[in-house]
Order: structure tokens, then C-alpha cells, then sequence
């Protein structure tokens, strides 16, 4: 191997392309001062790659660059060696190896530089070359390169001194210093191996603490799912259960209301039965009154008894209305009651939706926690990364599971508050049932009052009283047929008396708004009942002599 040209390009004051030949061999260059003998070896030194720009008589690398003073500095400069490698002592795979450095000036001032290093026309590095070079123990700061004033120097140094040239030379010292370096690396590879055991122990620790956390956290995500799947179930069921009891309601408040029609037309009838019986007892106490004796007192009595019993049969009809005028305002409350379950068990069912969508974020931040945890667990088994930056990366695992964990905590509460607003809303619907079936119990027990006032009317003496006044009248046909003369003046009087009587009552009954009357009236105008044509004092007409 031997250095076999030098190409150069605008290198110092090598202006353009200038290619060097070189010999096998010993050779010597000769040419006057300043013709650029010494630059030829800065531009090997160059390539070689010194430590300092000093070796190559420079202050800066950009002095390297021809300068022309007319036409100014050029923008780069080239140097290459060309050695032959026939005999391949340089590990390179080719006869012939190129080493080539270019610098290129920037900036306006062309102050700042960029170097570039190729092998064969291949990018490269400088440590590359040093590599390279090192292989056939040629070096820029070697002593196989004698520049200007290094010889008076080795001449005059001691023993020791130029034992290290010689160590330098033969390789020695390169190799010491291989050596020293492989020391200081094995010492901080130990050292770095064991941080490493260290991290290594500290994150299995973690890693198993992790698991466990992952452990708890997938069996708690699953418990989550059942109960909200069993608790979505459960919502169906009361739902479907609470619709069937509100059609339950429904059909029982419509049997209610069929009840109390009934009730209040038999309360009309009733009524009705009333007001004629006590136009009869009217009529024949104004009979009676003309009548004297015994006879008289006793039946006067029973017509007060009877009175009475009249009375107390009204008092029971008029509970029996207040009754049912209290039970409808309380079966609409049933139903205020019903609307109000129904909106709390929609409100429910709202609640329900938004814990459901707060699970699956929390389902969606545990998947995220989980890759955190198998990417940490992936790079402890690799070895690699720094302890710090894992530690830092361990903390946000933690701290996202922690926050998982006190959104659960949080989703909790508010399922339990949820279920607490369902419960809720079952003991209303509960009570609202209760209430509903003491409604019905009420409404049965008015219907047997009514049954019981109805059996002590029927059981009243009425009928008695009413036998006895026909037998009293038989008795006053007899006196009538002993007292001729004044018979049919008596009864006359007592004709027209009981006419004037009569129309009197019934004008009354209209011109007072009786209810049965004004029920049937408003029947009759809203086309409800047909055939009615009015009252009959309204309609009945008296030939004349016998009207009054």
C-alpha cells in the first residue's frame, strides 16, 4: 500500500483542479519558496484529519480555502488521497481507496463551514476514516509524518519521551490506550448494569403491583357490567310491572267512577222516592188537621216518628254525598300521585342512561391504563430507558388509575343515588296502591251504608202510617154518609184546598230549581233525554167552573 496521488481543489493556494502523482517508493518535491511544496502535505495532514487546524498552518478551516484577490474567496475547496490497496491492508474491498474532504462556506461573509467526508465517493465520517486509517497505523498525529521543527525536538528529549515516540510508533501506545478506554467502559457498563438490576427489581415490583391493580380493576369492571346489566333488567321488569299497575289503576278508577254514577242515580231516585213521600204526609196531615180526637194525637205522633226517621234517613243520603264527593277528590289525587311516579321512574331511567355512558368512559380510560401497562411492561423486559423517565411514566399510570378509581367511586354514589330515587318512586307507587285499595274499601263501605239506609227506609213506618190513614178515611165515609147535608160542601172545600195545595208545592218545585227537575230539564235541552215536553202544572189545563 502506498500513497498514489493527491487531488486538489481550490485548497489553500492550489487555484481550480490540481491532481498530484506519486511514486512506489522514496520522492522528493523541490521548487522555490512560495510555490506550495508545504502545502502539499497540510492537504495530507488535511484529509488525515488533525486534531487542531494548527497542524495544517491555519488559524480556521475557512483560511483552507483559496483566496484570489481579484476574484475574491471560493465557495469550497476538495482534497482527496488516493492510496493503492492492491495488497488490501486497508479492510476496504477495492484496489484502489479514495479519501475525500470538502468544505463548503456559508453565510454571507462565508465565516461558517461544512464539512463533508467520502470513501470511494461514499458519505462518510471522520471517525470512519480514522477507522480506517487506524488499521494500517496511519495517523494525523502519528510520527511517520516528520513536518518543519520536529526533529531538533526528538533529538533533544530524554529517554522516557522518546520511548513513548517509539511506543507510539510501533502501536503500543494506541493499544494502551484501547486498553484504558475498554477499562473505563467495562467499569461504567457495571456500573450502568447494576442501576439496571436496580431498576429492573424496582419495576417488577411495580409491574406486579400493577397486575394486581389490573387484576382488581378488570374482576370490579366485570361485577360493573352484571350490575348494570342486572340492574338495566331490573329497570325492564318495574317498568313493564309498574305499566301493568297503571293499567290496573286505570280500569279500577273507571269501575270507581261507574260506581259513583250509580251511586248518585240512585241518590236521585232516592230523592225523588223522598220528596213524594213527604208531599203525601204533607197532604194527609193538612186532612187530618180538620180532623179531632184521639185518633188524631195518635197519629199525630206517628207522623212525627215518622218525620224522624225521614230526617235521619236524609242525614245518612247526605254523608253518603259528602262521601263520594270525597272520595273522587281523592281518587284524583291517585292520580296527581300516578303522574308523579310516572315522571320520577322516567327520571330514573335518564339517570340510568347517563351512568351508563359514564361507564363507558371509564371502561375506555381502564383499556387506555391497561396498553400504558403493557408498554412499561414491554420496555422492563427490553432493559431499556431511563429510570427517571419510567419512574415519571409509572406516576401517570398510577395517577390515571387513581382517578379511575375515584370516577368509579363516583359512578357508585350516583347509582346508589339513582336506585335511592327508584326506591323512592316504588314506596310512592306502593302508597299510592294502598291508598287506591282503602279508596275502594271506602267506596264499597259507602255502597253498604247506602244499602243499610235504603233497608231502615224500606223498614220504616211509613207503609203503616199510610194503612192507617185509609183506614181513618173509611172511617170519614162513614161519618160523611151520617152528615150528608155537609158532606159534599166538606168535600169540596177540601178538593179545592188540596188542589191550591198541590200547585202551590209544584211551583215551588220549579220556580225553586228542584234538582231532579233541573237535571231533567238540562237532559232535555242538551239531547240527552228525548219525550219530555214539561211540567205537568205547565201543561194541564182545568175546564172552566172548575178552575179557581
Amino acid at each position: 500500500m502506498y500513497l498514489k496521488s493527491i487531488e486538489l481543489e481550490n485548497f489553500k493556494s492550489f487555484g481550480g483542479k490540481v491532481t498530484i502523482p506519486l511514486m512506489d517508493g522514496y520522492m522528493a518535491v523541490t521548487g522555490p519558496n512560495g510555490s506550495g511544496k508545504s502545502n502539499i502535505g497540510d492537504a495530507i495532514m488535511f484529509v488525515l484529519g488533525p486534531r487542531s487546524p494548527k497542524a495544517v498552518r491555519a488559524a480556521r478551516i475557512p483560511d483552507l480555502v483559496f483566496s484570489n484577490a481579484g476574484r475574491g474567496k471560493a465557495d469550497y475547496m476538495k482534497a482527496t488521497l488516493v492510496f493503492d490497496n492492491t495488497d488490501r491492508i486497508l479492510p476496504w474491498d477495492a484496489d484502489e481507496v479514495r479519501l475525500t474532504r470538502h468544505v463548503k462556506l456559508k453565510g454571507e461573509d462565508k465565516d461558517d463551514y461544512v464539512s463533508y467526508f467520502y470513501i470511494n465517493g461514499q458519505p462518510s465520517k471522520l471517525a470512519e476514516f480514522e477507522e480506517l486509517l487506524s488499521k494500517a497505523r496511519i495517523s494525523a498525529d502519528g510520527y511517520n509524518i516528520v513536518q518543519q521543527g520536529d526533529v531538533t525536538p526528538i533529538i533533544q528529549m530524554g529517554a522516557m519521551e522518546r520511548r513513548r515516540i517509539l511506543d507510539g510508533i510501533s502501536g503500543i501506545s494506541s493499544f494502551d490506550a484501547d486498553l484504558e478506554k475498554a477499562g473505563r467502559e467495562r467499569t461504567e457498563a457495571e456500573t450502568n448494569l447494576g442501576e439496571i438490576n436496580i431498576i429492573r427489581t424496582e419495576r417488577a415490583s411495580n409491574l406486579e403491583r400493577l397486575e394486581k391493580q389490573r387484576a382488581d380493576a378488570i374482576k370490579y369492571n366485570d361485577a360493573k357490567k352484571r350490575a348494570d346489566i342486572s340492574r338495566a333488567q331490573l329497570s325492564v321488569r318495574q317498568r313493564d310491572s309498574e305499566k301493568e299497575q297503571l293499567d290496573s289503576f286505570r280500569s279500577a278508577l273507571a269501575s270507581t267512577e261507574a260506581d259513583i254514577d250509580n251511586l248518585t242515580k240512585k241518590r236521585n231516585e232516592d230523592q225523588a222516592e223522598y220528596d213524594e213521600n213527604e208531599k203525601a204526609i204533607a197532604a194527609k196531615e193538612q186532612e187530618i188537621e180538620t180532623r179531632s180526637g184521639p185518633e188524631y194525637v195518635k197519629i199525630k205522633a206517628e207522623v212525627e216518628n215518622a218525620k224522624v226517621n225521614l230526617g235521619t234517613i236524609e242525614n245518612v243520603r247526605q254523608n253518603h254525598n259528602d262521601n263520594i264527593q270525597s272520595k273522587e277528590l281523592y281518587i284524583q289525587e291517585l292520580n296527581e300521585k300516578i303522574d308523579e311516579n310516572r315522571r320520577a321512574c322516567a327520571e330514573v331511567q335518564d339517570s340510568l342512561a347517563d351512568l351508563r355512558t359514564q361507564l363507558e368512559d371509564v371502561n375506555r380510560r381502564k383499556a387506555e391504563a391497561d396498553s400504558e401497562t403493557s408498554r412499561i411492561t414491554d420496555e422492563v423486559n427490553a432493559h431499556g430507558g431511563e429510570m427517571t423517565s419510567l419512574q415519571t411514566r409509572i406516576q401517570e399510570l398510577e395517577s390515571k388509575l387513581d382517578a379511575q378509581s375515584a370516577l368509579s367511586q363516583d359512578l357508585q354514589t350516583d347509582a346508589a343515588t339513582a336506585q335511592a330515587v327508584s326506591d323512592a318512586a316504588n314506596l310512592a307507587k306502593s302508597q299510592a296502591e294502598d291508598a287506591l285499595e282503602a279508596a275502594r274499601f271506602d267506596v264499597k263501605n259507602t255502597s253498604d251504608d247506602k244499602a243499610e239506609a235504603e233497608r231502615i227506609y224500606a223498614n220504616s213506618d211509613v207503609d203503616a202510617l199510610g194503612k192507617q190513614i185509609f183506614q181513618l178515611k173509611s172511617e170519614e165515609r162513614t161519618l160523611e154518609k151520617r152528615e150528608s147535608d155537609l158532606r159534599e160542601i166538606y168535600m169540596k172545600k177540601q178538593a179545592a184546598y188540596n188542589k191550591m195545595v198541590s200547585e202551590r208545592r209544584a211551583m215551588e218545585s220549579v220556580s225553586g230549581g228542584g234538582e231532579a227537575y233541573n237535571r231533567i230539564l238540562a237532559a232535555k235541552a242538551s239531547g240527552e233525554i228525548r219525550g219530555i215536553h214539561g211540567a205537568v202544572c205547565e201543561l194541564a189545563t182545568v175546564d172552566e167552573g172548575f178552575d179557581i
